[in-house]
């Protein structure tokens, strides 16, 4: 019980930073306009969250859940995975460089985002589907 508390502390830690620092972060550094910015983790932050814990649930669900110490032991197993995969994608997301990136011979995507900040978006959506994934258990 101690174990699941203090993870979900260090992940509602975690998103709570994430919301704080990703409009400086993307207008900032990577240079996207705040309107975009606002709107497009407005659309991520709401339903990267809400699939991760129909997903999450419905996979633990279909291993076993809590069905004995086995279950207990799968689905902590399966927990950690989806905390490493959160991990990864927030490393990764925090390692895009700055500046404009071409892609396809373009510089910029639609709505005045540039390709990083759409890696930097498409990342964090990542990091919070995973971290929902580990809520219903």
């Amino acid at each position: 019980f101690v174990s699941t508390v203090f993870a979900n502390c260090a992940l509602f830690f975690v998103v709570t930073g994430i919301q704080f620092w990703v409009t400086p972060y993307l207008t900032d550094y990577l240079g996207a306009k705040k309107l975009t910015v606002v709107f497009i983790f407005a659309i991520t932050s709401i339903t990267a969250p809400i699939i991760g814990l129909a997903v999450g649930g419905t996979v633990n669900d279909r291993l076993g859940g809590y069905q004995g110490k086995r279950g207990v032991a799968r689905t902590l197993k399966v927990d950690a995975c989806f905390g490493c995969l959160a991990a990864i994608a927030a490393i990764s997301a925090a390692a895009v460089p700055s500046g404009k990136a071409k892609v396809l011979g373009y510089e910029s995507f639609p709505l005045g985002f540039d390709a990083n900040c759409w890696a930097v978006v498409a990342l964090l959506w990542i990091t919070l589907f995973f971290g929902g994934c580990i809520v219903p258990s």
